[in-house]
């Protein structure tokens, strides 16, 4: 019992340790720009920030020098200077400002490439974390819904996330240079019409800001409804259900719900369009407004002979830029605003799912068996109301082969993910040879076993890199153990060998494999593995019996010196194993050999004669199809 509280205890203990550590809101503003800018400089060097500084740089002076050019034009023309030096003149000033364009362009591309690529690295960490995180975090509704955020960030285009956030700085900077420059000529003119320019240039802003404030307010139920949209649309769209579609005559009732789901996201598009309509209409107005009174104020200086002709230019062109610089600048910072709390999503699943090593405990890997023990263990699922395990008590001896067996949804895959430590139980212990798996490292405890789980995988890699699991593997260890598995006839036949890709993900060419052949791909991957504990998931689940029990004989012949446990529903791994343990409801109800378990007449004995009645069956009607093949001959 003291066992089981500490247990309890420890995991109520890392519960509220992940709900402290969890807070996306942690994160200040300035904390994220160092934090990105750390990424980015891993990511593409720390040249960005050099063409960060250019573009702020021609971003200023280019607008600038093409404003002031009409104002250039007529000052030359109204001086004394000869036609041949103002032509010159002129021309280069044209040739300067061309330049500008061109550099500005260039220099501007140059940051659109620093910033994508910087974005593309950021997710290295992501897709690292995803994979070294701990499993029981990463299967939660929470993490989940971190990993959909952290994707966000990144995969989301480069006006959203990290991208957008990072990207931003260097506008407010050109956008506050911009507007002190301009600032400085309106002064110098009439300081008085600075506040007059400077007020209503608040006031576009603004409305700007509450334009912007809406939107986002309205991106996340815009970004659910988009979800919703793609998935109904490729779930009509997707080969495999066609056959429903078109049998069940479901056209017009999917066409609705395509439409119904496509008119909510059209609903609220109308919604902000209205509102930016508006704004927009208003900002006119009061543009118009305001250029009306600056040009009649300009326009009195000019006739009062208080300022020339060149300067009514330079100033026409500078009310023209004004607003513009400011609620460019509002912009920028709404840019920062809106994309920092993604930013805080990213860092928050990065730190998330870090539980720390407990000790520095070594488990011998020697070959030969370990004894595998479960103390009481109890499991609830995060969130759960019920416990899905309650109270396993069970000792797998050293070298003990044991099946696991019960209908589905009984607990067993839940009781193989706490056994070989993808989970921990919320109450009681794991031992393996009496050591307790939290006081066992991570990485050495997983080296101790052997799995093979009900959904096979095969991933977009080569032969051998499929049954290694390395990037690279010991060739000949490899080509024994697809021998061994009875798949090596098989891969010989192929152009590359070992070498040829699976797959048609990454690969057109990419090899395909049977169910059974897949099996045997995974028979050899336990193989080149050769853990001291082995354990099986349903893995055949897809066979038809006499497939699924010849399947489990050829694991069981090259599991001699391991300890070894069967999962199944079916009852084939039952007979060559040394004791087998039923589950139902979360719990072990009978556990001992094949033969005390029929002789107790209880659920397992059950099970058993209904599937061997169902065998039977089937063994009888493929004799009587075996029995008319020479009559179709005929």
């Amino acid at each position: 019992m003291a066992a089981d509280s500490k247990s309890s205890k420890q995991k109520h203990d890392r519960k509220q340790k992940r709900k402290k550590q969890s807070n996306p809101h942690k994160y200040s503003v300035i904390s994220n720009y160092i934090y990105a800018t750390k990424l980015y400089h891993d990511g593409v060097g720390k040249k960005y920030h050099l063409h960060d500084l250019l573009a702020i740089l021609f971003g200023v002076a280019s607008p600038f020098i093409a404003m002031a050019f009409p104002s250039f034009a007529v000052a030359q023309l109204q001086s004394d200077r000869a036609h041949e030096t103002i032509f010159i003149f002129i021309i280069g000033y044209v040739l300067i400002l061309k330049g500008l364009s061109v550099a500005t362009a260039y220099i501007g591309n140059v940051q659109v490439m620093d910033y994508f690529l910087g974005r593309i690295t950021t997710a290295s960490p992501m897709r690292r974390h995803i994979l070294e995180m701990n499993f029981e975090a990463l299967e939660r509704k929470e993490g989940q819904e971190k990993v959909r955020a952290a994707d966000e960030c990144v995969f989301h285009g480069n006006e959203h996330g990290i991208e957008a956030f990072l990207s931003a700085f260097p506008k407010v900077v050109l956008n506050v240079l911009g507007f002190l420059l301009y600032s400085l000529i309106v002064i110098k003119i009439s300081p008085w019409l600075f506040v007059f320019m400077f007020v209503t240039a608040i006031v576009f802003s603004a409305l700007s800001l509450i334009q912007g404030n809406y939107w986002n307010k309205m991106y996340k139920s815009m970004h659910v409804l988009y979800m919703r949209r793609k998935k109904s649309f490729h779930e009509t769209m997707t080969v495999d259900a066609r056959g429903d579609i078109i049998l069940y005559q479901m056209k017009d009732w999917l066409c609705e719900k395509l439409n119904a789901v496509a008119k909510a996201y059209a609903d609220v598009y109308r919604k902000y369009f209205r509102l930016e309509t508006s704004t927009n209409l208003i900002i006119l107005l009061i543009n118009a407004l305001r250029d009306g009174a600056v040009y009649f104020i300009l326009i009195r200086q000019m006739t009062l002979g208080q300022i020339g002709i060149s300067e009514l230019l330079l100033m026409v062109g500078v009310v023209a830029g004004y607003s513009a610089w400011m609620q460019q600048l509002f912009v920028a910072v709404q840019q920062i605003a809106a994309n920092a709390y993604t930013v805080s999503q990213y860092r928050d699943f990065l730190a998330y799912g870090n539980e720390p090593e407990n000790s520095i405990t070594q488990l011998s890997l020697e070959k030969g068996q370990h004894e595998i023990k479960l103390e009481n263990v109890s499991f609830r699922y995060d969130g759960a109301e019920q416990d899905v395990l309650t109270d396993i008590n069970l000792t797998i001896r050293p070298g003990e082969k044991v099946a696991l067996v019960g209908a589905n949804g009984a607990g067993k895959t839940t009781l193989v993910k706490l056994i070989s430590g993808l989970y921990a139980p919320t109450r009681g212990r794991i031992t393996i040879d009496g050591i307790d798996m939290t006081q066992i490292s991570r990485e050495q405890y997983y080296k101790a076993f052997s799995v093979v789980f009900q959904d096979l995988k095969i991933y977009a890699a080569t032969v051998a890199q499929n049954v290694s699991c390395s990037l690279e593997p010991d060739r000949e260890k490899v080509v024994e153990s697809l021998k061994k598995a009875g798949l090596w006839e098989k891969i010989a036949s192929l152009s590359s060998g070992i070498d040829a890709d699976m797959t048609h993900h990454l690969s057109e060419n990419g090899v395909l494999l049977s169910g059974g052949e897949t099996q045997k791909l995974m028979l050899a991957r336990a193989l080149y593995q050769d853990a001291p504990i082995l354990i099986l998931d349903e893995p055949t689940a897809a066979l038809d019996p006499i497939a699924e029990s010849e399947m489990y004989e050829t694991y069981s012949t090259f599991s001699l010196d391991k300890t070894s446990l069967f999962i199944s529903h079916r009852l084939s791994s039952t007979r060559f194993c040394d004791r087998v343990c039923f589950m139902k409801s979360g719990q072990l109800t009978e556990i001992g050999t094949h033969e005390d378990l029929i002789s107790l007449s209880g659920d397992y004995a059950q099970m058993f004669n209904i599937q061997a009645q169902y065998y039977k069956e089937e063994f009888e009607s493929n004799r009587e199809v075996s029995a008319y093949e020479p009559l179709a001959v005929l």
